[in-house]
């Protein structure tokens, strides 16, 4: 098992993390993005991996399916 780093130390100790954190914060800094934009980029990201993880089937529930579409419609839509 591995072990488990406080989100200081992670920032200290891989530099990927490193990386990322320092991207958004130049982003929020010169103002091309809000704290709130971020998290939605991030939220969209995160939607974007579950969905090539886990395809919906035509087995799945409708409920999903319509979760998926309309989820997709707001953020493509949203300004």
């Amino acid at each position: 098992m591995r072990d488990v780093y406080t989100v200081e130390e992670r920032y200290r100790s891989d530099p990927v993390f490193h990386a990322i954190v320092e991207h958004l914060y130049a982003l929020l800094i010169r103002a091309d993005m809000t704290p709130s934009q971020v998290r939605e980029a991030l939220f969209l990201a995160t939607m974007k991996v579950e969905e090539t993880r886990v395809r919906v089937t035509k087995n799945s529930s409708p409920h999903v399916q319509e979760f998926f579409d309309t989820y997709a419609r707001r953020v493509c839509t949203d300004p």
